[in-house]
């Protein structure tokens, strides 16, 4: 594949994608804004699902490889709710990502690659030391991430970062609670990671995470 062409369709669907929104925007404008036919733009993608799961592929995985090494020197806890608080962030006060994402949030494709990303967060974060069994680990992330999902689809940003912070501790509390684990036992380090998280700024329209 063209890695050139390939980008210039990524980038004009980016474009796309935020003025006109994910749904309604076609494979044949897509097409028009690169100057290609829609016969090669299907061959490069075969469907407009493959370019918005390039988009949040590319976004996570940046995020992921991106992380300040000193953030694993944390409690381990600590860590991951502080990249979790970033992420989170990142995507719902960012407007564009954020109407984006609201706009395909509900692609089966894209919610399962969100699920496996932050599954994988979470055991990097715990290095082995793992709480829970993988099947149930693995339940706990996908009922956060669902919660998550809904936060982005009913919180108003307007209403501020301390409306978020409470919201994103009750997700954290309830992470712990599917984990089988009591949720008041690992406040504090909600708290701590909330803490540290707010020095971690990923800005997801330019791709930087910054840690200060």
């Amino acid at each position: 594949m063209n890695s050139g062409i390939k980008e210039e369709i990524i980038q004009a669907s980016y474009r796309l994608f935020k003025e006109k929104g994910y749904t309604a925007t076609s494979m044949r404008q897509i097409a028009d804004a690169c100057g290609i036919a829609v016969g090669n733009l299907s061959y490069h993608f075969p469907k407009k699902e493959s370019i918005i799961m390039q988009i949040h592929n590319d976004l996570l995985n940046f995020f992921l490889e991106n992380l300040p090494a000193n953030l694993y020197e944390h409690d381990p806890w600590v860590g991951y709710f502080a990249a979790e608080y970033s992420l989170a962030t990142g995507l719902n006060f960012t407007e564009e990502i954020r109407r984006i994402y609201l706009d395909a949030i509900n692609h089966p494709a894209l919610r399962n690659t969100y699920y496996t990303t932050h599954y994988k967060l979470f055991t990097d974060f715990m290095d082995g030391n793992y709480p829970a069994n993988p099947s149930t680990m693995l339940t706990s992330t996908i009922a956060m991430c669902s919660l998550e999902f809904n936060m982005l689809e009913q919180f108003d940003i307007n209403e501020g970062v301390d409306a978020f912070d409470e919201l994103i501790t009750k997700i954290f509390m309830a992470k712990v609670g599917f984990l089988g684990l009591p949720p008041n036992k690992y406040s504090v380090e909600i708290e701590k990671g909330i803490a540290l998280g707010k020095r971690l700024h990923f800005d997801a329209v330019s791709q930087t995470v910054t840690f200060v």
